[in-house]
C-alpha cells in the first residue's frame, strides 16, 4: 500500500542516502546525489511510500500535480527490494485513481538505457502513450554520457 512520505520521512531519507553508494541506483539519481526533502506542503507534489509485508519502507512513488492543467509529471519511483512488482502494481492502483478523478495527461523523462524503461514502454502501450522525445548525451554518470527519453499518455 501508500501512504504518505511525510509520514515515514527519516526511514525514507536513509533508505535513499544507502542507495547512493549502490550502482543499481545510478538511473534513478543519474549522477546528482543531492540532499532529499519530503516537504511539509504536499500542494504541488505528492510523495508516497509503499510499505512491505513487514510495515518496512520497500519504494518510493512521487510526482508534480498541476491541477488546472489536471497533469501530473516529474515522477520518482524507485524500488528499495529486488522484486518492486507489488510497488508498481500499487502505483498503477493510485494512477488509474487519478485518473478517474479527472486526470487528463502524466509525462515523464527517462534514462534511455534504464532497466525501467521495459515497465515505462508497457505503461504507454496499454494507455495509448507515446515517446515524445529524445535528447542526446544529456547525462553523464557512471563515466559515460546517456540520453534520456520523454514519455507522455493523455487519457480521454
Amino acid at each position: 500500500m501508500l501512504y504518505p512520505a511525510q509520514l515515514y520521512r527519516e526511514e525514507l531519507k536513509r533508505k535513499l542516502v544507502e542507495c547512493w553508494y549502490k550502482p543499481k541506483y545510478d538511473y534513478y539519481f543519474m549522477g546528482e546525489y543531492n540532499e532529499f526533502n519530503v516537504g511539509d506542503n504536499a500542494y504541488w507534489r505528492t510523495d508516497l511510500v509503499h510499505l512491505g509485508e513487514n510495515g518496512e519502507v520497500d519504494g518510493y512513488f512521487s510526482y508534480q500535480r498541476n491541477d488546472a492543467a489536471r497533469s501530473i509529471s516529474q515522477f520518482g519511483l524507485v524500488s528499495f527490494v529486488d522484486n518492486g512488482t507489488n510497488l508498481v502494481t500499487d502505483c498503477m492502483r493510485h494512477i488509474n485513481k487519478l485518473v478517474s478523478e479527472g486526470l487528463h495527461r502524466m509525462e515523464w523523462w527517462a534514462v534511455s538505457d534504464n532497466p525501467a524503461n521495459k515497465i515505462y514502454e508497457w505503461l504507454i502501450a496499454r494507455y495509448g502513450g507515446q515517446i515524445a522525445g529524445h535528447m542526446h548525451d544529456c547525462h553523464y554518470f557512471g563515466g559515460k554520457y546517456h540520453d534520456a527519453v520523454m514519455y507522455e499518455i493523455i487519457f480521454d
